[in-house]
């Protein structure tokens, strides 16, 4: 009998074991070596009441954090301890560990990733800093948490990789095929996916278990003046086009910002298209969707200096991951009326919100327009259109934009937003309630990237035999 009632114990707990699983609430991974195991929830938390805070990184040398709750702000923390922010420095993108205990801010100048500890999430404190081989401004985490991804946002072919657990620079891969590496981010498969904006196209990478990555591909298009896609050009071929057009002079430690319109976009030759200056790159929860913003108008002037604008229209390609290192182009998203700096994403993965600024400058005022936010319906993978409504204009009036650095995120149903540019940065961060788009701002010195970080709640389970 006792001997029955032990299977039946075992029975029960592997089944709940099986359910809580397949319900998508926790999955727990095994990780080598002395590492504890790791919850990670890869289903929508909204539902599960979890504690969300945002941090904010501040153009002063500072880290704030909201309580997504409350929009309660505390800081500005660890001033004076994430390197220098005058004479070459600046801290600019922030990316959390999936479990919310650990933060990597990058420190652009510096060339330092900073480990920043967040078990209490009210009061950080510095752990160490990793230096880069190279100016280090936009930062990507691996689902799993195991790497980040490092990449410059000037001509640096480097893409490294940290092991997040080891605090240390695990490899770093100088890709020396001409391509520039300004944004990265990574998704299924272990498919790392870079922008070049000088180049005009993406690249994708394959990471292994060790975090080296090997070169797979280029990808780009050309469009048309009215948005719709010239070709799916061999981005050889299209980039051969503009190879002898001088780069932007601004070869400097300097990531602000990507450079003006026209300065190195508009009619190539005797062809009226365009071809994408991305600034960042966005991937869905659901592993596969890349989304490529292109920071340039694609309805630029024809070749005969006709005609006159009223309108700048951008857009933002859509790619879907198909295998490790393999990309499909699968649309682009037209008739955006700014350009998109940073994307986020709802918690169950069917929307996509788009942080846009720039435009035309209004002659009276010599200002840009007010920037807005744009709603994407995500159907499934690779499937993304403009959602029928969702846009909202916010104060905030800025040209150009920073490289990768993720400006936007969202938590407890409302999008964060920092500033996409140094030039015209203020000490508010706006806040839209994504149920009825009303806006109010937060008094934060000087906001640039921001992350949304989930407290996770650990459920033990215990095996008894």
């Amino acid at each position: 009998m006792s001997s029955l009632i032990s299977h039946l114990k075992k029975i029960v707990i592997l089944s709940a074991t099986v359910v809580i699983a397949l319900l998508g609430v926790i999955e727990i991974l095994s990780l080598s070596g002395s590492h504890h195991a790791l919850a990670v929830f890869d289903a929508p938390v909204d539902s599960l009441s979890l504690p969300e805070y945002i941090i904010t990184v501040n153009n002063t040398g500072t880290l704030s954090v909201i309580d997504a709750r409350t929009d309660i702000v505390y800081g500005p923390f660890l001033s004076g301890t994430l390197g220098t922010v005058e004479s070459g420095g600046g801290i600019f993108d922030i990316v959390v560990t999936p479990d919310g205990n650990k933060a990597l801010v990058s420190n652009f100048g510096d060339q330092k990733i900073i480990f920043v500890d967040f078990s209490n999430p009210i009061s950080p404190s510095f752990i160490t800093t990793v230096t880069m081989p190279m100016f280090a401004e936009d930062i990507a985490m691996s689902r799993d948490g195991r790497f980040a991804l490092v990449t410059d946002g000037g001509f640096s072919p480097n893409v490294s990789t940290i092991d997040v657990f080891q605090m240390t620079l695990a490899y770093t891969g100088a890709f020396t095929n001409g391509m520039s590496a300004n944004a990265v981010a990574i998704g299924a498969y272990n498919t790392v996916v870079t922008a070049d904006y000088f180049l005009g196209g993406i690249h994708a990478l394959s990471m292994d278990a060790n975090g080296q990555l090997t070169y797979t591909h280029a990808y780009t298009y050309t469009q048309n003046l009215d948005g719709t896609i010239l070709s799916q050009t061999v981005p050889a071929d299209a980039m051969q086009a503009i190879a002898a057009r001088p780069r932007p002079l601004n070869n400097s430690a300097s990531p602000d910002t990507a450079q003006s319109i026209g300065a190195v976009d508009g009619p190539l030759g005797d062809g009226d298209y365009h071809l994408p200056r991305p600034v960042n790159i966005a991937i869905s929860p659901d592993g596969q969707t890349v989304l490529v913003p292109d920071s340039t108008f694609y309805n630029s002037m024809l070749s005969n200096g006709d005609p006159a604008l009223t309108q700048t229209l951008y857009s933002v390609g859509v790619y879907l991951i198909t295998a490790p290192g393999e990309l499909q182009l699968t649309g682009v998203i037209t008739n955006l009326n700014r350009a998109t700096q940073s994307i986020a994403f709802s918690p169950a993965g069917d929307k996509a919100y788009l942080s846009g600024n720039g435009g035309l400058i209004d002659p009276v005022t010599s200002s840009y327009p007010a920037a807005q936010l744009s709603v994407l319906d995500i159907l499934g993978p690779g499937q993304v259109r403009l959602a029928a409504d969702g846009v909202v204009d916010y104060p905030r009036f800025q040209g150009g934009q920073l490289f990768g650095v993720d400006t936007i995120a969202v938590a407890n149903g409302k999008a964060y937003l920092g500033h996409p540019t140094l030039s015209g940065i203020t000490p508010y961060l706006r806040v839209i309630n994504l149920s009825d788009y009303s806006v109010k701002r937060l008094s934060i010195p000087m906001s640039v990237g921001v992350a949304r970080m989930i407290k996770l709640r650990y459920l033990p389970i215990i095996y008894r035999y």
